[in-house]
């Protein structure tokens, strides 16, 4: 079924997104899209739609967050929030069935941003033991709930978790007191790195040493990480080994943004006003910029996976809509319908 689904839509688009009842009620046989998620009437859930066709069929109904495909297409892996403050850890196929919840919701236990491992066998997570723990640890888990391993224990709080395209090192957000404050900078361990002497605090690698970086991602080449630093007003990239890092974009409130499939561009989405929000396409070696929406207050910009499209999230009617274009932004559609109100998505592989 799986490999139906995947052959049958390549372009779809894995969506958390809230919906009225009538599209509640359907369910065709869709493959894999984006996702939005978000609560209409106190209802929320994750959905499938198709860029294509414009259809859209639920997977699952309950608070959904953070839900990543796995790099197989295969498998969803999503938080599950009881609205309480309380939120499980699961993975479904991914036309919706076999649904195992990996870690059930405690009172004032916290999951952050699950990743899978290139191999989609493992996911990388932050979790907060506690309501009184002062710290996040990242963790990895099976993808089949075995094998629970605590990767950091540092005192401070240690986030956004991204899995190396070859899946031999994570690298990752450390906050470390620089005079009263604490101060992240982006460091990489191995994957396995809980399994060397002196753990994986002993072998770490600090890649930056600038002001407030955060969300490191790979490129699809595994030659280099982005990430966002001096209080979300630079996009920086820098090589794997640490050298050579250079500010790419400047922008305030740069909160999103996603690597080009060929690993040469980068999309991005920044404060075109203080109510307005655009997205622009950079190019890694030159540093030039174009954008490409800045009327619907963008958001949350990705690449497709052939390089061919650009989705991202803007405002029509209050809602927040799927939107679809070429990389130069030449050509525009929407894809969602006026009943869709969206908060994340994510192309399937």
């Amino acid at each position: 079924m799986g490999r139906v689904i995947r052959k049958t839509i390549l372009g779809v688009v894995l969506v958390s997104l809230g919906i009225s009842l009538l599209w509640m009620t359907m369910r065709p046989l869709l493959a894999k899209p984006d996702v939005l998620v978000l609560e209409v009437n106190d209802r929320s859930g994750l959905y499938l739609v198709d860029v294509n066709r414009g259809l859209t069929a639920i997977l699952t109904r309950g608070r959904v967050e953070a839900p990543v495909w796995s790099p197989d297409g295969s498998k969803i892996a999503f938080l599950n929030s009881n609205g309480f403050g309380r939120a499980s850890l699961r993975v479904m196929d991914a036309n919706g069935g076999h649904l195992i919840e990996l870690l059930p919701a405690r009172f004032g236990v916290e999951y952050e941003r699950p990743s899978w491992s290139p191999d989609s066998q493992q996911l990388v997570f932050t979790m907060r033991k506690t309501m009184d723990d002062p710290q996040l640890d990242i963790y990895i888990i099976n993808a089949d709930g075995t094998g629970l391993r605590q990767m950091t224990n540092y005192l401070t709080d240690d986030s956004w978790p991204s899995w190396s395209p070859d899946g031999n090192q994570i690298a990752f957000a450390l906050h470390r007191r620089n005079g009263r404050q604490f101060n992240p900078n982006i460091y990489v361990m191995d994957a396995n790195c809980d399994q060397l002497p002196g753990g994986c605090y002993a072998n770490l690698r600090q890649i930056t040493n600038i002001l407030a970086a955060r969300y490191p991602a790979w490129s699809p080449d595994g030659t280099k990480i982005a990430l966002i630093a001096d209080y979300f007003e630079n996009l920086y990239v820098v090589d794997a080994d640490g050298s050579n890092l250079r500010s790419i974009a400047r922008g305030t409130g740069l909160l999103w943004y996603h690597w080009s499939p060929d690993s040469k561009q980068i999309v991005f989405a920044s404060s075109t006003s203080a109510r307005s929000w655009g997205v622009s396409v950079v190019d890694i070696d030159t540093g030039e910029t174009h954008m490409i929406d800045s009327g619907r207050n963008a958001v949350a910009p990705a690449w497709s996976p052939d390089g061919s499209q650009i989705a991202f999230l803007g405002v029509k009617d209050q809602n927040f809509q799927v939107y679809l274009t070429d990389p130069l932004g030449l050509h525009m559609r929407q894809v969602t319908g006026p009943e869709t109100d969206g908060f994340r998505f994510a192309w399937s592989p």
